[in-house]
């Protein structure tokens, strides 16, 4: 299960069955109305995935996937769009993002797409363990070795 995602959608009707679907993959669902409170969310919590609409007011979905993909350049962001023009998906591929959802949502879709994130988060947190245990041995080797060359150093 995804620990964390952002849904940013304008619409309320949309934002409101589609945040109730999310919710079955996730821990923490946070929920923003247009992408400048998005942005704000993203910063304030440990985001793993955005699922966001492109055309909203104030700041669009692109603007803020943009904004997010400066702060992380490998965060999963899943477009939803309304629109067939293959400008703004061009647009969206172009910008980074991980994938996109045209409305109406196809629960089979969506529900491999969060297959997908959910595997390679599993394997980016393995990594992540990997690495610190690494780090741990090294700096265990590390101390040893410094203890043997200061021993021989006074003999």
């Amino acid at each position: 299960m995804i620990q964390n995602i952002l849904y940013v959608e304008d619409d309320n009707d949309t934002r409101e069955l589609f945040s109730q679907l999310l919710q079955e993959y996730c821990n923490n669902l946070y929920i923003a109305k247009d992408g400048i409170e998005g942005l704000k969310l993203y910063k304030q919590h440990s985001i793993d995935v955005v699922f966001t609409d492109i055309n909203m007011p104030n700041m669009d979905g692109l603007e803020m996937s943009k904004a997010i993909l400066k702060e992380d350049e490998n965060a999963y962001i899943v477009v939803l769009s309304a629109y067939n023009d293959s400008h703004y998906l061009h647009q969206a591929i172009d910008i980074g993002i991980y994938n996109y959802l045209l409305k109406p949502i196809d629960l089979k879709k969506l529900e491999e797409i969060i297959a997908k994130i959910n595997t390679q988060l599993r394997k980016t947190k393995l990594q992540e363990f990997h690495t610190e245990e690494l780090k741990e041995i090294n700096q265990v080797l590390h101390d040893r070795l410094k203890k043997e060359l200061s021993k021989n150093a006074k003999n």
